[in-house]
């Protein structure tokens, strides 16, 4: 860029030996040299592209815990027309996300806790699984989160089972961390489920809210301002 500086130079000292008469000659080449690399150089800046975003990291993979609460309702045929209406207490859980391309993601709750402290309540086994098709719409470092799901339950004590079929979906945000490596969501989490045992069947749903923190497996997705 700048290598027609020293052979500028060297001419104008020459000149200037030969005589003050062309002295403002010799300058002024000097000075149009000048002018024209530095007007090149503004040149080569404005072609290069203004690189506007880090170089972003995307996803790959999750896991992570959540905890929370929430209530229920539920109508069986043996409460003769009569709605019941609980709490719900969500122990922490084990989450697991897989992502896709422009990071859709699949998702997988499973509440450890509520599991082993379900089967011993009932002295048996109950089982609980959700998983959520996850949107993960926005850019940056907030998410919004939005999806449905699907989910089972399975109990058995002695003589009596009981299975249920849910269809939930979540609604909530994520903030990610700059690297993208560790994720805060707050979510809220609304269900229907059907259930069926050998002593009654019943219909129901209701809303749990949960917050979950998550780690992730991230791989580089090089620069580019659109990165998701």
């Amino acid at each position: 860029m700048f290598h027609a500086l020293p052979y500028s130079v060297i001419s104008s000292v020459r000149v200037l030996s030969r005589g003050r008469g062309r002295l403002v000659a010799a300058a002024a080449a000097f000075a149009f040299t000048l002018a024209g690399a530095s007007g090149a150089a503004r040149a080569e800046d404005e072609d290069t592209p203004e690189i506007t975003s880090f170089s972003a990291r995307r996803r790959t993979a999750g896991f992570g815990t959540a905890f929370g609460g929430g209530f229920s309702a539920a109508k069986a045929n043996t409460t003769y027309g009569k709605t019941l209406l609980s709490p719900m207490w969500l122990g922490p859980t084990m989450e697991m996300q897989f992502f896709f391309p422009e990071e859709y993601s699949i998702d997988l709750s499973v509440p450890i806790t509520n599991i082993v402290v379900g089967s011993a309540a009932v002295k048996g086994f109950y089982f609980n699984m959700d998983m959520f098709f996850n949107a993960n719409a926005g850019k940056g470092k907030t998410r919004f989160i939005v999806g449905p799901g699907i989910g089972f339950s399975h109990l058995s004590a002695g003589y009596d089972s009981a299975n249920s079929l849910r269809i939930p979906a979540q609604l909530g945000f994520e903030v990610l961390s700059k690297s993208r490596g560790f994720g805060f969501k707050m979510l809220a989490r609304p269900f229907v489920e059907f259930a069926f045992g050998t002593r009654a069947d019943a219909v129901g749903g209701g809303l749990l809210g949960a917050i979950v923190f998550s780690g992730y497996a991230t791989r580089d997705a090089g620069y580019s301002s659109a990165s998701r």
